[in-house]
Parts: structure tokens; C-alpha cells; sequence
């Protein structure tokens, strides 16, 4: 399906491979006016079985840009605005992402947190030069492997989100002025290696969240294996990264770990609590584990570790 310049007031189903083109995102765009969450969940609902490879479109509307399960989605030069909860979400099958933008996602009935992609069921993405304007984080939950490159978050509450996720990989990426915890790691199976590993990216002046999202530029609990190498951190608040311990197992996978490499943390504040948060470059507790080599702690309020 080719789509000339435009405003489209429809949605799609997707049940069989499909290729949208557009003319260009500023140029063409697919609103979902006037979707019933209980009917069709997003402005683009691609279905078990079926691929969908999307280039040059906007996708607009109430509800989600575009929902996924089981299925192969391709994107290209493709921009998600103003969805409700998640701007994008994929359950399974895979995603392929590059030159993408997602622009203010609104919280969800009850509050529900937004998010710029939501990936789990063992999803397998790749998404490159990833442009998220106040859209909320990288949610991925129990994915079996993703990577992101080359991208750019600004603005919304947190960066990254991993639960229970077997492998993902950052590289080349910054978060500036996010609110709350920047990249928050949580580990559910403990029996399981769950990995992730940050390269070559920074994290600059997260800013407060709400109640115990105070500003972590990284905050690892419980059964994540973290990995950071050539990794700035500038204007953390509380700590610039907290691993806490997990559930005590035997099992290696059963605390947070973290390893530090040529990492540079610089310019870390107080949190409003300073015994949860006393401004330290490091701080682990309830048996972490943190290896540190060619790393620079300057100017924190508190200790460097």
C-alpha cells in the first residue's frame, strides 16, 4: 500500500504480510479517531502469523501506535505521537526499528505509566537511531534478546526498564533531563543469567521522579548481571549507580551485579532522603557485587563508594 500526502483517519489490522509505504512522515499520517480499547487496541494492530513492514508514516491517536504479538514488524522513518500507555508494543516475533521517533506518550487509564516501547514474550528487536522526546522508557520485559544504537532520549520518566530480560545491549546512546531512575534492571528468575551491557553512552541531569524514583542513573536489583564500559554519568541524584542484593540463592544469577569499566561518574546529589540516598558515586547493599577498574568518581556529595 502506497499513501500519497495526507491525513488518514483509519486503522489497520494486519493479518497476512503487508508493506505500508509513505511518502514521508512529516507528509503523511494514520489516525486512529475514535478506537475502542476493547476493539482495536492501537491506530496499527498486527496480528499472530502475519509481518508488517512500515516506512514513511505517523502514526496518531488515542490509543497505542501500533501492537504486535507473535508476528515480524519492520519500521522505517516512522514517527508515534501522542499514544496513550505505550506508544509501541510488541509480544513475541520480532522488531526490527531504525530512524524512528516516538513524541509524548500520556499515561494510561489509572495512571498507568507511558512507555516508548513495551517488548516481552521473548521478542527478539533491533532498534537504531531511536529518537523518544518525553515518551517514557525502553520497557523490556522478558525479552530473549535486544540491542539499541545510535539513539537519544529526552525528557519523559526513565530511559530503560528491564525485567527478567535474558540479553540486551545499549551502545552509543544518551538520556538527558529523564525523570525518575534513569535505567532500572530487576531480575525475577534467579536461576537464569540476565544480562545487560552499556557501552560508549552517557546518562546527563536526570531529574526527581515521584516517591522512591528519586534520580538513580542506574538502579540494579536482584538477579541482573550489568556490564558498563565507556559510560558517563553527570548529575545523578542520590547515587549514580545503587546495586542491591538479591533473594540470598546459591545461584550466581540470584544478586545484583554490576562491573564497571572506564566508566566516569561526575557531579552526584543528595537525594531528598540521605540515608536512602546520600549523593555516593556507588552504593551497594544487601549483597551486591561491583567490579570497578579504570573508573573516576568526582564530585559527589557523598562517598565515591
Amino acid at each position: 500500500i502506497r499513501l500519497g500526502k495526507g491525513r488518514y483517519e483509519e486503522a489497520l489490522i494486519v493479518r497476512r504480510p503487508l508493506q505500508v509505504v509513505g511518502t514521508c512522515a512529516s507528509e503523511v499520517t494514520l489516525v486512529g479517531v475514535g478506537l475502542s480499547a476493547s476493539h482495536q487496541p492501537a491506530t496499527i494492530v498486527v496480528e499472530p502469523g502475519a509481518a508488517l513492514q512500515l516506512t514513511g508514516v505517523t502514526l496518531a491517536g488515542p490509543q497505542m501506535g501500533l501492537t504486535a504479538r507473535d508476528a515480524s514488524v519492520v519500521l522505517r522513518q516512522v514517527r508515534v505521537v501522542g499514544s496513550a500507555r505505550r506508544a509501541i508494543e510488541i509480544a513475541g516475533g520480532t522488531l526490527d526499528a531504525a530512524v524512528v521517533a516516538v513524541d509524548s506518550t500520556v499515561a494510561g487509564p489509572g495512571l498507568q505509566p507511558p512507555l516508548a516501547f513495551a517488548l516481552g514474550l521473548d521478542v527478539h528487536a533491533t532498534l537504531t537511531q531511536i529518537a523518544a522526546n518525553d515518551a517514557g522508557p525502553l520497557a523490556l520485559l522478558t525479552v530473549h534478546s535486544a540491542t539499541l544504537s545510535d539513539s537519544v532520549w529526552r525528557g519523559g520518566p526513565g530511559f530503560l526498564l528491564v525485567r527478567d530480560s535474558r540479553r540486551a545491549s545499549i551502545d552509543g546512546s544518551v538520556a538527558i533531563g529523564v525523570r525518575g531512575d534513569v535505567v532500572s534492571l530487576l531480575g525475577a528468575t534467579p536461576a537464569v543469567e540476565r544480562r545487560l551491557i552499556v557501552t560508549h553512552s552517557a546518562v546527563v541531569d536526570p531529574v526527581p521522579g515521584v516517591g522512591d524514583d528519586i534520580g538513580r542513573c542506574v538502579h540494579v536489583r536482584n538477579g541482573l548481571d550489568l556490564e558498563l564500559v565507556g559510560v558517563q554519568f553527570t548529575g545523578c541524584i542520590g547515587a549514580a549507580v545503587e546495586v542491591v542484593g538479591g533473594s540470598g540463592d546459591a545461584s550466581p544469577w540470584s544478586r545484583g551485579t554490576a562491573l564497571l569499566d572506564r566508566v566516569w561518574i561526575h557531579r552526584v546529589v543528595q537525594g531528598a532522603a540521605f540515608w536512602d540516598a546520600p549523593g555516593a558515586g556507588v552504593l551497594v547493599s544487601e549483597g551486591g557485587w561491583v567490579h570497578m577498574t579504570r573508573s573516576l568518581v568526582s564530585d559527589a556529595a557523598g562517598p565515591s563508594v
